[in-house]
């Protein structure tokens, strides 16, 4: 009789050996051949003995299972393996699905075992802590063979439904805006605050576990290795760890050794009064025997449920609403062209009562439609529960002074989180024509003073007038006073309750000496602190492709999450808005004294040495009150180093050439070639060369290349004719670039095309830098640096020294200067409290008492020479280069 075939179909969990069951290592013995993705065979390679190996790559996965059930029928006892579990996302449910259109039948069929694993969802809450303690589900955010569409509405139901999410396949190089949108649908229903796990390798080499918030996690970086687990409204981080509560603390008592309920009630309704027996009255909801059962069961009960109706009413709605001007109703055409534009064909636009529009549209992601309206001069709302702040625009007749009032909270409130939907509404006279008084929090100026009106509820049953509890008031006390009860609502109401409820449960037994203590205490210095904030302002280089421009935005902002002590604006230095000269007209007229400029550029060269400093110094004549201190650039790091082995982890065939996915090709024939965007200025180049330099020497590659997509030499090109020179079978290209962009464009062009031309020579593409996770540390540093007046950069081989002080009439010193800072890293150095232009006087300067330097003339310097030199300013060189400038 013939030998009957066997199919082991094998979850071998993360990847650590002993991680692996004791079946799961009988099985992989057992079996004559052993068939998988490429990746995973190499996991358990040293398990592997007398067994055949078939290896495929990552979208083989129909071949695999066909292969596998080939052989099983002819006899042979098979393993398919699995990372993690096989019957989650893995191997067992397409092997079903082959034989199934085989027609296979158990009894006389080919034998069919699946041997379970550890499920990523489970290693990766073990690194955690405890995070999926409670109801929790899985999702994978692939959108390879499940529309986007389908997953969607699995992310919005899981979020409305307060489960513990676990994102599978999260991203990927070509698969970048599912995570993204997921975040989008989550912040719907879930606070900013929410804690986020990110483990990246779970139980493998290069294992990375990360505690971030909703509002933070666009900072982290995020992987095709990565798992996300997103918590619910209960989990909390503790000590590094993140944990949801499965509900003991309800009923139970967690630091008492004896507890109130004896044993035998502990299952009762009446100790239960949120169960379905306690619902369907099969025991008195409101008896708490014992006193174990908590008096406010029901309360959380009801703002759970709230909270899911909220949830279901916010989707109903969401998108984004637009206004004017605070209290205005006007908007000018090119506004009204712009919401057009962006609502599309298939988008609306639904004008509220309040004057304002709700934009509902699919035509980008919300960030970048808010970026553009509000550089339109367009007020912008994200939906969520936020803080919103609007003024009276009934009539003309409004007082200026009452405006004002409202431009001064919305800067101070305007979008903060809080537990549901807030209303602040400011009304310039007695009148109150917009209904101030019934909105959540109003503000009325009258007679030559104010009066705050707390826990209106405008619409829907039991409509009424919010409690006038202050009166009396200057604008300071005012603001002071909303101020702190927002802060008091948003740090004591409940998840979903509304700002009414929240009242009447706070203030309502209160006498008004009481609410006037309560609403008076702490807000003036909550303000005064938000006015005292250092102002810093980033500056990056700006692109012609939008999406780079709103990758740098995005960057920025989730620094400015992570620095929330700081006052942090974005500008541009050309082709996007606002310039310099825009950020620092927002720094000072938030009420800066002193900015901090920082530039977001990777290498010191003409930018950072004179397109910078020369914006600075007008904006010294323009402002000559206001101090500024200039940072420096990123530099050459470490970690800079770190990010680009990620890049290499993460580096994908082109698109021509999926077919060598999998393509094993040892480090001795591989080459690394870095593109630099390339410049005029020695400094940078060099700095560039020593990066690569500094990749290649943690690396086993044959050799790490560099090139230039501008200005400098090699090119692109020749640098990929350099690899085929030097035997390379395998070429990783690596832009090192920050964003997207045109030069990103031309770079996955030109490599496409080479790759097309050489089809003998598997081609890999790395992307961009991007918002990883140490990119942002390093540029934290920076900030810290600026901020202490410590920025230093290498001027022993700069150009600029003696063309700034020829062409420009700005010194580029040693002790004073334009703003670029200089200190030498060769035994002596000096640092800058700031940086002041020509003409200003050395007071300012602060040098370390043993380095004092003479403050002789730079000595003339012999500019740079080259085959491809230009000359100029560094915008100058981006317009000669004939593309525009990368971000």
């Amino acid at each position: 009789m013939d030998k009957q075939g066997k199919l082991l179909i094998i979850g071998f969990g993360p990847g650590a050996l002993e991680q692996i069951t004791g079946r799961a290592l009988a099985a992989i013995e057992e079996s004559e051949a052993v068939i998988g993705y490429n990746t995973y065979v190499e996991l358990i390679r040293p398990l592997l003995k007398h067994q055949e190996v078939v290896g495929t790559g990552m979208t083989e996965e129909v071949s695999r299972a066909r292969e596998a059930v080939r052989r099983a029928e002819a006899g042979q006892t098979i393993a398919v393996i699995s990372s993690g579990d096989a019957g989650v996302y893995g191997m067992a449910g397409l092997v079903y699905e082959v034989l199934m259109e085989q027609g296979w039948s158990p009894s006389s069929g080919v034998e069919v075992e699946v041997i379970p694993g550890i499920s990523a969802i489970q290693s990766c809450a073990s690194l955690l802590g405890a995070p999926v303690m409670h109801d929790s589900c899985t999702i994978s955010l692939s959108d390879h063979l499940t529309p986007w569409d389908s997953i969607a509405a699995r992310v919005e139901a899981a979020a409305a439904a307060d489960f513990v999410i676990a994102f599978y396949n999260p991203r990927s190089g070509r698969r970048t805006r599912q995570i993204e949108e997921a975040r989008s649908i989550l912040l719907r229903y879930r606070a900013p605050s929410t804690p986020v796990g990110i483990v990246r390798n779970a139980y493998r080499e290069r294992q990375e576990v990360i505690i971030t918030t909703l509002e933070e996690m666009p900072l982290q970086e995020i992987g095709m290795l990565s798992t996300v687990i997103v918590g619910n409204s209960s989990t909390a981080v503790y000590e590094g760890l993140m944990v949801t509560p499965r509900g003991y603390g309800r009923k139970y008592n967690l630091g008492a050794d004896a507890q109130a309920l004896k044993p035998h009630e502990r299952l009762r309704p009446a100790a239960e009064p949120w169960s379905l027996a306690a619902g369907q009255g099969s025991g008195s909801v409101g008896s708490q025997p014992g006193g174990g059962a908590p008096a406010d069961a029901g309360k959380e009960q009801a703002a759970a449920r709230a909270a899911l109706d909220f949830g279901a009413a916010v989707l109903a709605r969401a998108g984004i609403e637009v206004s004017p001007e605070l209290g205005s109703r006007r908007y000018s055409g090119a506004q009204m062209r712009l919401l057009a534009e962006l609502a599309g064909d298939d988008g609306q636009l639904v004008y509220s009562r309040d004057g304002h529009f709700l934009l509902h549209s699919s035509q980008a992601e919300q960030a970048e439609l808010a970026a553009r309206l509000s550089a339109s001069g367009l007020y912008v709302s994200l939906p969520g529960d936020a803080v919103r702040v609007i003024s009276c625009d009934f009539c003309e007749l409004r007082k200026d002074q009452g405006r004002e009032t409202a431009v001064r909270l919305h800067k101070l409130l305007h979008g903060q989180p809080v537990p549901r939907e807030l209303h602040i509404s400011v009304a310039g006279c007695g009148m109150a024509c917009s209904s101030a008084v019934l909105e959540d929090i109003g503000v009325v100026y009258t007679r030559g003073s104010y009066e705050l009106y707390l826990g209106g509820k405008k619409t829907g049953r039991g409509a009424h007038a919010g409690t006038r509890v202050r009166s009396g008031m200057n604008e300071d006390e005012a603001v002071a006073a909303v101020a702190e009860v927002v802060g008091q609502y948003r740090e004591h109401g409940r998840p979903g309750e509304r700002f009414h409820a929240y009242f009447a449960d706070k203030y309502g037994d209160m006498s008004r000496a009481e609410v006037i203590e309560q609403t008076g205490r702490t807000a003036r210095s909550e303000e005064e602190n938000s006015m005292n904030k250092k102002s810093i302002l980033l500056v990056g280089h700006g692109s012609r492709v939008e999406a780079g421009n709103e990758e740098l935005r995005s960057f920025t902002a989730g620094i400015a999450a992570g620095m929330p002590e700081l006052n942090i604006e974005t500008c541009f230095i050309e082709l996007a808005a606002p310039s310099i000269a825009g950020g620092i007209e927002r720094c000072v007229t938030g009420g800066a004294t002193t900015v901090y400029v920082v530039p977001v550029i990777l290498f010191a060269a003409g930018h950072s040495k004179l397109d910078i400093p020369m914006a600075i110094d007008e904006a010294r004549k323009r402002y000559p009150g206001v101090e500024f201190v200039y940072g420096r650039p990123v530099g050459v790091q470490e970690r800079a180093v770190d990010i680009l082995l990620d890049r290499i982890t993460e580096a994908a065939p082109v698109q021509e050439q999926a077919e060598m996915q999998d393509t094993q090709v040892p480090a001795g024939d591989t080459v690394v070639l870095m593109m630099g965007r390339g410049g005029s200025d020695p400094d940078a180049n060099s700095d560039f060369y020593k990066l690569s330099r500094l990749l290649w020497e943690r690396t086993a590659y044959k050799s790490v290349e560099s090139c230039f997509i501008a200005i400098a030499g090699p090119s692109l090109d020749e640098g990929l004719e350099r690899c085929l020179a030097l035997g390379a079978r395998k070429i990783i290209v690596l832009p090192y670039l920050l964003f997207t962009g045109v030069l990103m464009q031309q770079f996955t062009q030109r490599v496409t095309a080479f790759a097309a031309a050489h089809p003998e020579i598997l081609v890999e593409l790395g992307s961009s830098i991007g918002s990883h996770p140490l990119m942002a540390k390093m540029l934290k540093e920076r900030i810290g640096e600026t901020l202490g007046g410590r920025a230093f950069a290498n001027c022993d081989t700069c150009k600029y020294r003696a063309e700034a002080a020829a062409h420009h009439h700005h010194h580029h010193h040693h002790v004073d200067g334009h703003g670029h800072h200089h200190g030498h890293h060769h035994g002596h150095h000096h640092e800058h409290e700031g940086s002041h232009g020509h003409g200003h006087s050395h007071e300012h300067h602060r040098q370390e008492p043993d380095h004092q330097l003479d403050r002789q003339p730079a000595p003339s310097v012999a500019p740079a020479t080259g085959r491809r030199q230009k000359s100029g300013t560094a915008a100058a060189e981006t317009a000669e280069a004939g593309s525009p400038g990368e971000l």
